[in-house]
């Protein structure tokens, strides 16, 4: 097809389309642009080595247990997993918490740590907005 030829199926296509079905054409371009923004976004952080997010707190209690007692040799791995999760069904929530207050605390220490690297080294676009601004200071106390 030529390019005189496109142009004219271009132009009766324009004409019959609605302000409306503008409106959406351009709503949807905008969405596909950011879309690929946000995609390319993720990449440069992972390519950065963004810390990952903190494992759940089953996770972290699986890994306290296996520390404090691990498996024993002639044990299955599948029996002693199942006295583990047993143990973590029965711990209150108060008990659970603190294993994803703690999973979150490390979570945010190395977090913190690979921003304050990224700003060294420029990369300001890939932090978070808030690890911008400075916290306020505590007013003097009269």
């Amino acid at each position: 097809m030529s390019n005189a030829i496109y142009k004219k199926s271009i132009m009766k296509d324009d004409v019959n389309i609605s302000d409306k079905q503008r409106k959406e054409i351009r709503g949807l371009k905008q969405e596909i642009k950011e879309t690929k923004e946000k995609r390319i976004m993720r990449k440069h952080v992972k390519e950065l080595g963004r810390p990952k997010k903190p494992a759940s707190a089953f996770i972290k209690f699986l890994a306290k247990t296996k520390m404090k007692s691990p498996p024993r040799p002639q044990q299955a791995w599948r029996d002693w997993f199942k006295r583990t999760a047993a143990k973590w069904t029965q711990l209150s929530q108060d008990e659970k918490n603190v294993c994803l207050q703690e999973s979150r605390r490390e979570f945010e220490v190395k977090l913190t740590l690979w921003e304050e690297k990224m700003i060294q080294q420029g990369n300001v676009d890939v932090i978070r907005h808030g690890s911008l601004i400075d916290p306020a200071k505590p007013k003097p106390k009269s």
